[in-house]
């Protein structure tokens, strides 16, 4: 039971240089079926040289329940952190400044915490490309990505984390990794066994857009995805190898899809960029792995192409030896850059 005096939810959501979407997300924020002083929203300004500063003071000064705190650029996991350490709130709800969520939907949420009390209450995204029309984001919306199960919903701002049960297993976010930093927090939560109260709705939006974290593919953010990958491949395959025989399904999954977000991107490389890569995955005894029996994959998430080329990507990437399948996406990669160079003469 929630107490009268204390924040059912704290909204910690980290800001870097995302004015173009900031007042959507802070108005989904404000825009909830409670009053301002049941939650709190903690902005975290991570350094921002653009606008959203200035954004961020316009809502504060009509919304008391916004905090603001800015700090040096430091990473979204930084920022994470410090709005754990910081947060009051019963749930914590993380929140990504180019995302929104769904208005008046915190009553439920807070009928649901009052009435189970779980330490994670999950629930499902509606997923969009930015490049889309209007019209067909109005048609797109209505696929909702639920999540059937904690392991397959990796993405952190689709739960709400009960912040004592965040204290009792001591966990935070690996200020050393940039990609993949959400499904490594949320596994590192299942293996504490959480009870788990999964709503199938979906209550987020989230975006995709250009020069996102997700989709930029330029040197340096490759290198920060090889490098958060390697980490967060590692430690899954410690979590599938020493987990409870209930975990092993979960886990198998988080590990192959990971590993082979790591291969895809090391495909894009020259051979001779690639190799110590893939040496160093040899002596962990990843490359070449075989997809352990308990995987579920059957997509890769890596497309969005659903014809055959699509559907033939997806059988690589699921279910190939990674050797094999490796060498047939670095063939992928090859002939896509030879056509862009013909399609731009």
């Amino acid at each position: 039971m929630i107490g009268v005096n204390h924040l059912f939810i704290s909204f910690v959501v980290p800001i870097y240089n995302t004015e173009k979407y900031l007042d959507e997300c802070l108005e989904s924020l404000v825009n909830q079926d409670l009053p301002d002083n049941d939650y709190e929203i903690i902005c975290i300004n991570d350094g921002s040289t653009d606008g959203s500063e200035t954004i961020l003071k316009k809502y504060r000064k009509k919304y008391k329940n916004i905090k603001i705190i800015t700090i040096e650029n430091g990473g979204v996991s930084n920022a994470r952190n410090l709005g754990i350490e910081v947060a009051e709130g019963e749930y914590i709800w993380m929140v990504d400044s180019d995302d929104f969520i769904l208005t008046n939907i915190l009553m439920s949420l807070k009928n649901v915490a009052e009435t189970y009390s779980p330490d994670i209450i999950d629930f499902g995204a509606y997923c969009y490309y930015e490049q889309m029309t209007k019209t067909e984001y109005l048609a797109y919306q209505k696929h909702e990505l639920l999540a059937s199960s904690f392991a397959n919903n990796v993405y952190i701002t689709r739960s709400l984390f009960k912040r004592d049960f965040l204290k009792k297993i001591d966990i935070r976010f690996d200020i050393r990794i940039s990609y993949g930093e959400d499904s490594l927090f949320k596994s590192t939560c299942l293996v504490h066994k959480p009870d788990i109260y999964l709503i199938e709705k979906a209550y987020y939006f989230v975006r995709f857009r250009e020069g996102s974290a997700l989709s930029s593919d330029t040197e340096e953010s490759r290198n920060k995805k090889i490098v958060s990958l390697n980490i967060v491949t590692e430690k899954f395959k410690k979590y599938y190898c020493n987990c409870a025989p209930e975990l092993k399904s979960s886990m198998a999954d988080l590990l192959m899809s990971n590993l082979w977000m790591l291969l895809a991107v090391l495909a894009k490389l020259p051979s001779t960029e690639a190799k110590p890569y893939l040496n160093d995955l040899k002596k962990k005894g990843l490359f070449p792995y075989k997809r352990p029996s308990e995987c579920t994959l059957s997509r890769s998430y890596s497309t969005n192409r659903t014809d055959f080329i699509g559907k033939v990507y997806d059988k690589i990437y699921t279910h190939l030896n990674t050797y094999i399948g490796f060498y047939l996406m670095q063939i992928w990669c090859r002939m896509y850059d030879l056509h862009k160079s013909f399609s731009h003469k």
